[in-house]
Order: C-alpha cells, then sequence, then structure tokens
C-alpha cells in the first residue's frame, strides 16, 4: 500500500523469518526487507521513522529496545492490550530516561464485532538522560 516506505520486518524466530520472506518474494514487496534477530541486535543499524512491536513484552522494556532504532522525533507505536494506561503510567520514569516525549494511549479500531486494540504511541526526541 505504501510503495514509498521502506519496511524492515525483525523477528528472531527462523521459521518466521522465512515464512515472511517468502511473503514479501510472492507479494513482490521491493520495498520491505526481513531480518533475523531481535532489536538489541541491529541497534545502530536501523535509523526508523517508526517502530511497531505488538506486546511481547512490559513497555519499559519495549521502549528500551524501540529507542536504539528510531531517528530524531521518530515514534513508537506498541500494540498493547486494555491495561496500556496502567503500562504507560508505570513506564513514566523510563519514558523521561529513555528520551521519549508525548506518551500516549489511543484505541485502534478493528474489524466489527472485535474489541478495539490499545496502542501505546510515544515520540522520541533524540536523547537520553543518563
Amino acid at each position: 500500500m505504501r510503495p514509498d516506505l521502506e519496511v524492515v520486518l525483525l523477528e528472531p524466530m527462523l521459521r518466521r523469518t522465512e515464512w515472511l520472506t517468502e511473503v514479501v518474494e510472492t507479494l513482490g514487496l521491493t520495498n520491505a526487507r526481513v531480518l533475523r534477530g531481535r532489536a538489541q541486535d541491529v541497534a545502530g543499524a536501523i535509523d526508523a521513522d517508526a517502530v511497531t512491536c505488538r506486546a511481547v513484552a512490559a513497555l519499559d522494556k519495549l521502549l528500551a529496545w524501540s529507542a536504539p532504532l528510531l531517528r530524531r522525533e521518530g515514534r513508537l507505536v506498541a500494540l498493547k492490550g486494555e491495561r496500556a494506561p496502567e503500562e504507560l503510567d508505570l513506564a513514566k520514569l523510563a519514558l523521561r530516561k529513555l528520551g521519549y516525549v508525548d506518551a500516549q494511549v489511543r484505541q485502534a479500531a478493528s474489524i466489527d464485532g472485535i474489541e478495539p486494540t490499545h496502542v501505546v504511541l510515544a515520540t522520541w526526541e533524540g536523547t537520553r538522560v543518563r
């Protein structure tokens, strides 16, 4: 849908990267590439406008893993559950320490009959408090 964007699909499991690679090739997605690894493995090698992630860990961990992948004023988009507001509240210290600003929870509609998902949006300002 967005051939003007470069998309990097980062996945640590071999079978999933093989499947993602097959899908990218089958669909002829010339602007998408699949990397096998974790965010920590590619820190500094990816300079993204946005990082999206699913609820694989507590928000404070997702913030820490994502910051090194973001360019200045990049956005983290973390798909979380209905406890996202509480997680965001618990992660206030990590947000500040890691250099995130303007963090908020939004609801994202899904298909009819399915509860909306909760998404944490946070902007990384490009500096970290040591």
